[in-house]
């Protein structure tokens, strides 16, 4: 077993991890971080850029089916969806293999393997080819990410029953699908799926879709999903789910009614995620673990005298090394309160000077000032010109975004902020 010392162990290369990685090594720091799979976590490999990629393709294949509208007619039209599998794929090795590069550009050791904290400031490595390595720091960052959850005493085979991994690899079209979880996971997948010409059933738990967001902002996607002919069973827990040769059989229980019974090809199950924090030593280091398995850390993500931080959102820190000194001087983290988040959880309208804060539910901060209110945008004048009338532009809200006005409590400026929903709003 070989052993290395360095400042800074990040165990995890998703974007939490490999931002942090670079920050650390912009400012002096040696720096080495640990993968046991790929580069770019869930995000770039298995999450939000493929399913963005196969949004792309839906678009352009909507468009396409409102040829009328636009002046033109196609005949024999026929969408590929392993094509539009295979071009997710591409892209998302493609921005892999940037992070690498970066890696490389900032002198940032990679190691494959798994790491686990072995005692303060220390990590042992298995790696993936079966070498044993010890790592010593004075900081280390613990951005491990999380997995998809699946619903107690159901088995997840990858064939019939779905993660959204499964979902990704997945070149074949489903010619039916019901959806478990209509939170935005679920509701991407159906939306593509629908659109390459599926039969798609969601099933949500909660009394409207996307329970999460704002109530005004899930009342308008709910709105145009059905306008698609989509079906969608709100208020609706589902009993079982048995998988079979041809098909799986769901039985589900409406909150107001009798016990219905579901068929179809496949089951996708996106009812959320869990953080991976098994096995990682993070009790033996100190770090208390809750109910869910997430790390309890103080208002700036630290454990244990500051020497062990947990990335649960990589907006709200500056530095990755509280405490270290020398180079640029003090490295001090200055972090935003946990109540409040610089990104948000649909799409945003950029504004010039303007910033989004979303205000998180009970426990967040208040006293956040400035008006709020929602209103649709059918004249304004790009989404009129796009065909996208049914764009919902959000200022505020009751309780999920805040259009605020002066500097947010901890916050370091920036005076509002909209929401928008529809094609392309991310753009």
């Amino acid at each position: 077993m070989t052993s290395q010392e360095m400042d800074v162990v990040i165990v995890g290369g998703g974007p939490g991890g490999y931002v942090a990685a670079i920050r650390a090594a912009q400012l002096g720091l040696k720096v080495v971080l640990v993968e046991k799979e790929h580069l770019g976590g869930v995000c770039l490999n298995w999450g939000c850029i493929p399913t963005k990629s196969l949004l792309r393709n839906a678009e352009v294949i909507g468009l396409l089916a409102e040829g009328k509208a636009f002046g033109f007619t196609l005949e024999g039209f026929q969408a590929d969806y392993g094509a539009a599998v295979d071009r997710s794929r591409k892209v998302s090795q493609r921005l892999v293999q940037g992070v690498a590069a970066l890696m490389r550009k900032n002198g940032i050791q990679v190691v494959d393997g798994t790491g686990r904290i072995a005692a303060a400031g220390t990590v042992e490595v298995s790696g993936n080819a079966g070498e044993k390595l010890t790592l010593k720091a004075r900081s280390i960052v613990v951005a491990t990410g999380a997995r998809a959850r699946s619903l107690p005493g159901l088995q997840v085979d990858g064939e019939r029953i779905l993660t959204a991994r499964h979902a990704l690899e997945m070149r074949t079209l489903p010619k039916s699908a019901i959806v478990v979880g209509a939170g935005p996971i679920g509701m991407e997948f159906a939306h593509v799926w629908h659109t390459y010409g599926a039969e798609v059933t969601v099933v949500e738990m909660m009394s409207r879709l996307l329970p999460l967001e704002d109530e005004e902002i899930s009342k308008e996607v709910e709105r145009a999903y059905k306008k698609r002919r989509l079906r969608i069973l709100t208020s609706t827990r589902v009993e079982s789910v048995e998988p079979g040769s041809d098909a799986v059989q769901v039985r589900v229980r409406p909150e107001a009614g009798e016990v219905q019974n579901l068929q179809a090809e496949k089951v996708l199950v996106a009812i959320g995620v869990q953080p991976n924090s098994e096995d990682l030593g993070l009790e033996a280091a100190g770090a208390r673990l809750g109910d869910r398995g997430c790390t309890n850390a103080d208002e700036r993500t630290r454990h244990m005298g500051h020497r062990r931080r947990h990335r649960q959102d990589a907006a709200r820190t500056r530095s990755v090394c509280p405490g270290a000194r020398g180079g640029r001087g003090h490295r001090r983290s200055r972090a935003t309160p946990p109540g409040l988040q610089r990104h948000a959880r649909l799409h945003l309208l950029p504004a010039p000077g303007r910033q989004l804060w979303l205000e998180r539910g009970q426990g967040a901060p208040t006293g956040i000032p400035g008006p709020s209110g929602s209103v649709p945008i059918p004249g304004h004048r790009q989404g009129s010109g796009l065909g996208r009338l049914r764009w919902f532009c959000q200022a505020g809200g009751r309780r999920t975004v805040r259009l605020a006005s002066g500097r947010p409590p901890g916050g370091t400026g920036g005076d509002g902020a909209a929401a928008r929903v529809g094609p392309g709003a991310q753009r």
